[in-house]
């Protein structure tokens, strides 16, 4: 005869793990719970729905929107009053409150935390409010939860999805706290490896920069630093403490001290002033992540104006971009031991030096709106899109890393991207379908349309009206509404 088995776990205790499964499993039969776990699924999923003839696109889309909704991962419990506890990786305790862990910011501030405001911001309350609990239990925001604190990649960039959430109006954060967690990130070194806070703030305070001969991965850390000091200074805008928005405003510019415009790159610069050498364009250097000065260059999203401005402007860099992605994806390992799997996917994905295998360009293609071409970002978006994705166990570009690239994904095909979070604004690009509809959680619906032939249009209505910009504000996308791209707003049937 067939046996049934019912299985409790918590993190917390025996006794909570049967509280968890008379709570979670009840009088539950398997399929029942199928049934209970089809339907969340398609609740969701449901929140966008897209129009399209072509299968594999949908396949592709939503099989991408089911990655970005499993991480971060929940791992508070309730008890047998129905009080909301946790047992804490950061400091090994029993506290109250929501708790979530599995979470790398360096990539996921990119695309998934911007894409989690718009579809689930009240699930972003309590995740950030998770975070919150972290620093209040450890001392320090996470830069990689799995579960506690890990040391992994470069920069603070809690406070990306910190600022982010909060110019865009999520409710029920502490951001008085915030803004002190992420002050504490920005001043202090936790430990050696880097995995709290900042390495190489000393020199980032002296100097303007990150000094390659003190810190390894300097060029990466002036850059993230330089755009975390942008992060701070809108919380703290938005908190009314203008002197502290002052300084990390200015503080924001310092990513000006690494662009030598003779090579036309973001270089390792030593602490007495002088340029690492020798320079390779295709070196994968200590100075950099993942990435070489191709692919890191460009990392500064909060102010792409100045980074126009020191490449020679908007034709300079149109053409570079132009370069970028059509020249030969050659590398060198540069002072990497081996072949890391970064470079075979750049190699393998033919798009020159442009590696959407992984996140340093991920908002790169935007530069091209921003230099007034929009014409070129849609074409090599579309490009990404429809030769990258792919609805197949081997169809897909790259690291995933808690659903960051699928994100990129569901953004770009509905025909909005954050370039830059801590902007409560998005960048536009024509839309991967002729008509997508974003079920808000306020209950407004968002109507994406484009003509069928409007891959390439120039004509583009938000609510009506022109918009010459290419730009969307938060606060107009959450009010519902509609934009229409390569047809007259009266031409739209949904």
């Amino acid at each position: 005869q067939p046996v049934t088995l019912k299985i409790g776990t918590s993190f917390i205790s025996h006794e909570q793990a049967m509280t968890n499964m008379r709570q979670e499993l009840a009088d539950k039969t398997l399929e029942q719970l199928l049934d209970d776990g089809q339907r969340r699924w398609n609740e969701l999923l449901n929140k966008v729905e897209i129009q399209t003839d072509n299968i594999e696109q949908k396949r592709t889309f939503y099989s991408c929107l089911y990655r970005c909704l499993l991480f971060p991962r929940q791992i508070d419990e309730v008890d047998e009053h129905g009080k909301q506890i946790h047992y804490s990786p950061f400091d090994g305790q029993i506290h109250d409150g929501p708790m979530y862990t599995d979470n790398g910011f360096w990539d996921t501030y990119r695309t998934l935390y911007p894409l989690l405001t718009i579809l689930c911001p009240s699930r972003l309350s309590l995740i950030l409010q998770g975070w919150l609990n972290a620093y209040r239990q450890g001392g320090w925001l996470p830069k990689w939860a799995s579960p506690g604190y890990h040391h992994c990649m470069v920069g603070t960039h809690a406070a990306s999805v910190l600022a982010d959430a909060a110019v865009k109006g999520i409710e029920g954060v502490d951001w008085e706290l915030a803004l002190e967690a992420m002050l504490k990130d920005a001043t202090q070194t936790g430990d050696e490896t880097g995995g709290k806070g900042r390495l190489g703030v000393k020199h980032y305070t002296q100097h303007g920069y990150v000094a390659s001969d003190q810190t390894e991965h300097a060029v990466a850390r002036t850059l993230d630093f330089a755009y975390n000091d942008f992060c701070v200074a809108q919380l703290a805008a938005k908190l009314g403490k203008t002197d502290i928005e002052a300084q990390y405003r200015k503080q924001a510019q310092n990513y000006k001290h690494l662009f030598d415009p003779t090579v036309g790159f973001m270089r390792g610069k030593n602490s007495d002033g002088q340029w690492v050498e020798p320079f390779c364009e295709f070196a994968w250097t200590r100075d950099y992540i993942e990435g070489g000065p191709w692919q890191s260059s460009w990392a500064v999203p909060h102010d792409p104006q100045g980074l126009i401005e020191l490449m020679g402007g908007d034709e300079a860099t149109v053409e570079k971009l132009e370069t970028m992605l059509t020249m030969q994806p050659i590398f060198e390992q540069g002072d990497y031991p081996r072949e890391i799997h970064e470079m075979t996917e750049m190699a393998l994905a033919n798009l020159g030096q442009y590696a959407q295998s992984n996140q340093p360009v991920h908002h790169v293609l935007q530069f091209f709106a921003e230099a007034g071409r929009n014409d070129r970002a849609n074409y090599w978006i579309h490009r990404v899109l429809t030769e990258h994705y792919h609805a197949t166990p081997d169809g897909f570009p790259g690291d995933e890393d808690n659903g960051e690239m699928s994100a990129w994904y569901v953004l770009h095909a509905l025909g909005l991207f954050a370039m830059c979070p801590g902007k409560a604004t998005y960048n536009l690009n024509v839309p991967l379908f002729t008509l997508a509809q974003i079920h808000l959680e306020n209950g407004n619906t968002w109507t994406i349309a484009r003509d069928a032939d409007a891959t390439d249009c120039q004509a583009i209505f938000v609510n009506d009206e022109p918009c010459e910009d290419w730009k969307l504000d938060h606060a107009t996308l959450m009010r519902g509404g509609s934009i229409q791209l390569g047809m007259a707003p009266a031409a739209v049937t949904v």
